[in-house]
Protein backbone atom coordinates (compact mmCIF):
# COMPACT_ATOMS: atom_id res chain seq x y z
CA UNK A 1 0.00 0.00 0.00
CA UNK A 2 1.36 3.42 -0.98
CA UNK A 3 0.29 6.26 1.29
CA UNK A 4 0.24 9.68 -0.41
CA UNK A 5 1.41 12.86 1.27
CA UNK A 6 -1.44 15.36 1.02
CA UNK A 7 0.87 18.33 0.63
CA UNK A 8 2.02 16.98 -2.75
CA UNK A 9 -1.42 17.44 -4.39
CA UNK A 10 -1.74 20.73 -6.27
CA UNK A 11 -4.57 22.47 -8.10
CA UNK A 12 -3.82 23.92 -11.52
CA UNK A 13 -5.97 26.30 -13.56
CA UNK A 14 -5.07 25.60 -17.17
CA UNK A 15 -1.36 24.74 -16.73
CA UNK A 16 -0.77 27.22 -13.89
CA UNK A 17 -0.44 26.04 -10.29
CA UNK A 18 -2.68 27.99 -7.91
CA UNK A 19 -0.23 29.23 -5.27
CA UNK A 20 -0.67 29.03 -1.50
CA UNK A 21 -2.56 25.73 -1.38
CA UNK A 22 -3.62 24.59 2.09
CA UNK A 23 -6.44 22.08 1.51
CA UNK A 24 -7.83 20.30 -1.53
CA UNK A 25 -10.81 17.93 -1.75
CA UNK A 26 -12.10 16.01 -4.76
CA UNK A 27 -15.48 14.25 -4.48
CA UNK A 28 -17.00 11.84 -7.00
CA UNK A 29 -20.67 10.92 -6.91
CA UNK A 30 -22.86 8.39 -8.72
CA UNK A 31 -26.63 8.76 -8.63
CA UNK A 32 -28.66 5.59 -8.35
CA UNK A 33 -31.90 4.85 -10.19
CA UNK A 34 -34.32 2.77 -8.15
CA UNK A 35 -35.78 -0.14 -10.13
CA UNK A 36 -37.73 -1.88 -7.35
CA UNK A 37 -41.08 -3.33 -8.30
CA UNK A 38 -44.04 -3.92 -6.03
CA UNK A 39 -43.37 -7.65 -6.18
CA UNK A 40 -39.86 -7.33 -4.75
CA UNK A 41 -39.03 -7.53 -1.05
CA UNK A 42 -35.64 -5.91 -1.66
CA UNK A 43 -34.76 -2.62 -3.34
CA UNK A 44 -32.81 -2.79 -6.57
CA UNK A 45 -30.91 -0.04 -8.34
CA UNK A 46 -29.11 0.79 -11.55
CA UNK A 47 -26.16 3.16 -11.80
CA UNK A 48 -27.19 6.64 -12.92
CA UNK A 49 -25.33 9.80 -13.82
CA UNK A 50 -21.98 10.74 -12.31
CA UNK A 51 -20.84 14.10 -11.00
CA UNK A 52 -17.79 15.54 -9.30
CA UNK A 53 -16.85 18.54 -7.17
CA UNK A 54 -13.66 20.15 -5.89
CA UNK A 55 -13.17 22.39 -2.88
CA UNK A 56 -9.92 24.15 -2.11
CA UNK A 57 -8.40 26.59 0.35
CA UNK A 58 -5.36 28.77 -0.27
CA UNK A 59 -3.36 31.44 1.48
CA UNK A 60 -4.58 34.63 -0.18
CA UNK A 61 -1.98 35.82 -2.71
CA UNK A 62 -3.01 38.89 -4.70
CA UNK A 63 0.09 38.45 -6.91
CA UNK A 64 -1.19 35.08 -8.24
CA UNK A 65 -2.70 36.46 -11.44
CA UNK A 66 -2.84 33.11 -13.29
CA UNK A 67 -4.38 31.00 -10.51
CA UNK A 68 -6.36 32.77 -7.81
CA UNK A 69 -7.19 35.74 -10.02
CA UNK A 70 -8.43 33.42 -12.79
CA UNK A 71 -10.79 31.78 -10.28
CA UNK A 72 -12.12 35.20 -9.17
CA UNK A 73 -12.67 36.23 -12.79
CA UNK A 74 -14.46 32.97 -13.65
CA UNK A 75 -16.97 33.30 -10.81
CA UNK A 76 -17.77 36.89 -11.82
CA UNK A 77 -18.03 36.07 -15.54
CA UNK A 78 -19.83 32.75 -15.03
CA UNK A 79 -17.27 31.08 -17.27
CA UNK A 80 -15.71 27.63 -17.05
CA UNK A 81 -12.15 26.77 -16.06
CA UNK A 82 -9.95 23.86 -17.07
CA UNK A 83 -8.40 22.41 -13.92
CA UNK A 84 -6.18 19.53 -12.95
CA UNK A 85 -5.21 17.99 -9.64
CA UNK A 86 -1.94 16.15 -9.30
CA UNK A 87 1.65 16.30 -8.16
CA UNK A 88 4.00 19.10 -9.22
CA UNK A 89 6.48 16.50 -10.50
CA UNK A 90 4.60 13.25 -11.18
CA UNK A 91 6.49 9.97 -11.44
CA UNK A 92 5.46 6.71 -13.06
CA UNK A 93 2.17 5.48 -11.59
CA UNK A 94 0.97 8.88 -10.30
CA UNK A 95 -2.58 9.92 -11.22
CA UNK A 96 -3.79 13.29 -12.43
CA UNK A 97 -7.47 14.28 -12.36
CA UNK A 98 -8.61 16.89 -14.87
CA UNK A 99 -11.73 18.43 -16.33
CA UNK A 100 -13.82 21.53 -16.83
CA UNK A 101 -15.48 23.20 -13.85
CA UNK A 102 -17.69 26.10 -12.89
CA UNK A 103 -16.94 28.05 -9.72
CA UNK A 104 -19.97 27.71 -7.42
CA UNK A 105 -18.67 29.72 -4.48
CA UNK A 106 -15.74 31.88 -3.54
CA UNK A 107 -14.87 33.19 -0.10
CA UNK A 108 -12.03 35.35 1.15
CA UNK A 109 -11.24 35.66 4.84
CA UNK A 110 -8.89 38.08 6.62
CA UNK A 111 -9.07 37.33 10.36
CA UNK A 112 -7.21 39.38 12.94
CA UNK A 113 -3.75 38.04 13.78
CA UNK A 114 -3.98 35.23 11.21
CA UNK A 115 -3.23 34.59 7.57
CA UNK A 116 -5.74 35.75 4.97
CA UNK A 117 -7.28 32.83 3.06
CA UNK A 118 -9.11 32.26 -0.18
CA UNK A 119 -11.56 29.34 -0.60
CA UNK A 120 -13.41 28.13 -3.67
CA UNK A 121 -15.87 25.37 -4.56
CA UNK A 122 -16.10 23.97 -8.08
CA UNK A 123 -18.71 21.81 -9.82
CA UNK A 124 -17.53 19.55 -12.63
CA UNK A 125 -19.02 20.47 -16.01
CA UNK A 126 -18.75 17.21 -17.94
CA UNK A 127 -16.50 14.22 -17.44
CA UNK A 128 -13.60 13.96 -15.01
CA UNK A 129 -10.56 12.47 -16.72
CA UNK A 130 -8.10 10.36 -14.75
CA UNK A 131 -4.69 9.77 -16.31
CA UNK A 132 -1.78 7.75 -14.97
CA UNK A 133 1.79 8.85 -15.63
Amino acid sequence: MAIEQGSLALLRVSANTVVGGRALNLSLRRNLIETTSKASKWKSRLPGRKSWTVSAEFLNDLDDVTGQHAIREAVIAGSTLSISIGKASPVTGDRTFSGTVRVTSLSESAPDNDAATFSADFQGDGALTITTT
